[in-house]
């Protein structure tokens, strides 16, 4: 019913990825329903349409019956993604990969649903079976760490990982109120430290600015940059500009000697020295100053992120 609503509400000629989003707005922005309504339509909505699956035959070719490694040197098995002792049976193509990722590397028409899933094939004893946190024919602990609601399986070694409820998925780290809160006006689960000093800013995991990949549900690692915003740690070190995309504030501090030196070695020419009107990108004052093409220093805060808003009084008005 969820799905069918989602559906109906976002349009079926809107990317999927966009309807999802926006469903998730929808639903996070409800003042009607409690955060566990929330999160568990939220995890629905991610499950995808619940589907009949086809005819369960619980077999296994030769290839699902290989073992394949996490680490072959030392034997340990698994996945290039998580170190486990079992694969999974995809319940919405009756296929056995060695996990929910692997699965959506391989099906480029589909995406698993990962709280489906509903057997697994231990790589010790090869035996097909109902998913758990060990194998029930020899006794084998698929890894460490079990999620019966995400179906995870996850055994990398000094990984800490907790499921939080309002998320409605896992997380990494230890634990809600040991090295991690769930912020409810951001949505998100962030590190303790930043409980009482962050910026909250609503839906803040949706999209990475650079890359525009989801953060909610992503499996590489995040950060939050001076401004607030989120971005993916390898996105923000890839990142050469020195303003956040989304609200245009500082996330990089210049270097104000060398700012200073650069403009003096680059003198604005005579016919255009003329004070123009800027505004300060970081503390947002509308200030006088000395044109310049190369930049222009707010004197409020002496940051250099500013922009021109107003040429009058510049002869032969330069394009900027």
């Amino acid at each position: 019913k969820i799905w069918q609503q989602f559906r109906g509400l976002c349009g079926l000629n809107m990317d999927p990825q966009a309807q999802l989003r926006q469903a998730i707005i929808t639903i996070r922005n409800d003042p009607t329903k409690t955060d566990a309504e929330k999160a568990r339509e939220i995890q629905n909505l991610m499950s995808g349409p619940k589907t009949k699956p086809p005819e369960q035959h619980s077999t296994a070719s030769e290839s699902d019956l290989t073992e394949i490694y996490y680490d072959k040197n030392k034997k340990i098995l698994g996945c290039q993604h998580y170190p486990r002792n079992c694969k999974i049976k995809a319940n919405c193509c009756q296929r056995i990969f060695p996990c929910r990722l692997c699965h959506d590397e391989v099906c480029s028409d589909h995406k698993i649903n990962r709280f489906e899933i509903k057997e697994v094939l231990c790589m010790k004893c090869k035996t097909i079976q109902p998913q758990g946190r060990s194998c029930q024919t020899c006794d084998i602990e698929y890894a460490p760490y079990y999620c019966s609601i995400c179906k995870l399986w996850d055994g990398t070694p000094k990984k800490n990982i907790y499921h939080c409820d309002k998320c409605g998925i896992c997380r990494i780290g230890k634990g809600l109120g040991i090295d991690m809160f769930h912020c409810d006006t951001c949505g998100s689960c962030q590190c303790l430290d930043r409980q009482n000093n962050h910026k909250c800013i609503e839906k803040i995991m949706s999209d990475c600015p650079i890359c525009l990949e989801d953060l909610f549900t992503s499996t590489k690692n995040s950060t939050f940059m001076k401004c607030g915003h989120a971005v993916h740690v390898h996105c923000f070190f890839e990142y050469d500009g020195i303003n956040c995309p989304i609200c245009n504030k500082s996330v990089r501090k210049l270097d104000e000697d060398y700012m200073e030196q650069w403009l003096r070695d680059n003198p604005t020419p005579i016919e255009y020295r003329k004070t123009v009107t800027i505004l300060c990108n970081d503390c947002l004052a509308k200030s006088p100053a000395e044109f310049n093409f190369y930049a222009m220093k707010c004197p409020s805060c002496s940051s250099y992120n500013t922009r021109l808003i107003d040429t009058a009084g510049i002869q032969n008005e330069p394009n900027v």
